[in-house]
């Protein structure tokens, strides 16, 4: 994931612990890196489920 964002030019840093919202912070971007990794894996999944699906179709 960290990849991804790192090719969309999307800067990842480290959060100051001393931030005193950096406990949310860190909350938030874990929720949101399970949303995108669900979501990427769902794409995927649908993509290999129509490509087996067109192969079948060819034969």
């Amino acid at each position: 994931m960290k990849k991804y964002f790192q090719l969309k030019n999307i800067i990842i840093g480290k959060i100051d612990k001393n931030h005193p919202q950096s406990e949310e912070i860190n909350k938030a971007v874990d929720e949101f890196n399970k949303a995108a990794d669900n979501a990427f894996t769902s794409v995927s999944k649908m993509t290999n489920d129509i490509t087996s699906f067109t192969d079948d179709k060819r034969k």
